[in-house]
Formats: structure tokens, C-alpha cells, sequence
């Protein structure tokens, strides 16, 4: 049997804080608090409990940022809206107004007749006049001129009908193209010339000369239609 009148205090009191220890009792320190040393264990659990839950929060909140803010920037106003089909691609700026040239029109008259030949060798004699817009041509040939010497002076002719004497339009000197003799003219507005008005009815003639007369007695004759 243990005499505790023999026991020294100190010994004494390290027995008494195992025998508390083993029964699960926190001993008070000798200035009357308990032991903090479970207590730091519990605190520090706590906060890194704390600290875990704040992170998963803040990381849930950022990926849900992400995807409002992708769905915002997709294919609604960037894409196809108003940027590509819209109002900046093929609306105003296609083959509307500026396209296609429909608003221009073409009058034409033209005009073909024979004169006086033998062998099938007749003199012919061509008229084309145009407008399109402001510009305004006038050209006309006369070919198989056998009876003409190369270098032979041409008068062209203009006039209402075929009684009435024409007005001279241009003059020419026959050459030689292809073996056939000719006698040309090409008048342009747009190069500067004075090109007379043409209505269907008009005739032009060609005269060997430097005069007009009847059409009918020039080398040939030929009404625009």
C-alpha cells in the first residue's frame, strides 16, 4: 500500500495528472487554465474548413462569370447581325444602284443600199448611227468602188429623203482594203466631232466629188431604218 505521506509533491502531482490524462480529463495548468494544445488543434481545423468553403464559393462564382460572358459575346450581335449580311455586306453595297447599268439605253439605226454596178461588182454603202447617253456616233462605208482610182476624193450626205439634197457630213479618199477599194467615215462625240441627228426615214449617199446632190445620182444611196 502506497504511503503518501512518502511521496513527494512533485511526484505527487505528475502521478495525479497521467491518472487525469487516462480517464480523458484535461488537467488545469498551475495557474488554473486547462491545456491549450487540443484547443489550437480544434481552431486550426476550423479555418481550414473555413478557408476551403470560400475557395470552392469563389471558384463556382468565377465559372459562372465565364459563361454569361460568353454567351453574350457569340454569334447574336457580333456574328451575322448586323455585321455580316446586315446592313454591312451585301444590303447597300451590292449590284443595286451601282451595279448593272439598267438606266442606259441604246438607240440604233442603221441603213444598207446599192448603186449602179456591172459583174456583180455594184458600189455598196453603209450607214450606223447611235446614241447611248450623251454620246453620239455616226459612221458610214462605201466599198467596191472599181470605177474610183485609189486616192479619189468621197462626199458623204445627209438628208431628209430621197428627193431631197443632202447636207455633207464628211469626206474621204478611196483606199485599198482587202483587195477592194473604199472610201470610209467615223464621227464621234466623244472625240470631239459634230455628229448630226439621224431619224428612221433618213437617207445617206455617197458622191464622187466634193459635192452633194440627189441621192439617187451618187455612186449610192441608203435610208436608215
Amino acid at each position: 500500500m502506497l504511503k503518501w505521506n512518502c511521496v513527494s509533491p512533485k511526484a505527487l502531482a505528475v502521478a495525479l495528472t497521467l491518472t487525469l490524462i487516462s480517464a480523458g480529463v484535461t488537467p488545469l495548468r498551475a495557474d488554473g487554465k486547462g491545456s491549450s494544445k487540443k484547443k489550437t488543434t480544434t481552431t486550426t481545423t476550423a479555418a481550414a474548413t473555413t478557408s476551403t468553403t470560400a475557395a470552392a464559393g469563389t471558384e463556382v462564382e468565377n465559372e459562372t462569370e465565364v459563361e454569361t460572358e460568353t454567351n453574350n459575346t457569340g454569334g447574336g450581335n457580333t456574328g451575322g447581325g448586323n455585321t455580316a449580311g446586315g446592313k454591312t455586306g451585301g444590303g447597300n453595297g451590292g449590284g443595286g444602284n451601282t451595279g448593272g447599268g439598267g438606266n442606259t439605253t441604246e438607240t440604233r439605226l442603221r441603213a444598207k443600199g446599192v448603186g449602179t454596178g456591172t459583174a456583180g461588182a455594184a458600189p455598196e454603202l453603209n450607214g450606223d448611227f447611235r446614241v447611248k447617253g450623251t454620246e453620239v456616233r455616226l459612221k458610214g462605208e462605201a466599198e467596191n468602188l472599181a470605177s474610183l482610182a485609189v486616192g479619189s476624193q468621197v462626199t458623204f450626205c445627209l438628208g431628209a429623203d430621197t428627193a431631197t439634197v443632202g447636207t455633207m457630213v464628211a469626206q474621204s479618199l478611196v483606199q485599198v482594203e482587202a483587195g477592194v477599194n473604199i472610201a470610209e467615215f467615223d464621227l464621234e462625240s466623244k472625240n470631239g466631232a459634230t455628229v448630226p441627228a439621224v431619224v428612221p426615214g433618213n437617207v445617206l449617199s455617197a458622191f464622187s466629188g466634193a459635192t452633194c446632190g440627189v441621192p439617187t445620182a451618187g455612186i449610192a444611196s441608203a435610208t436608215f431604218q
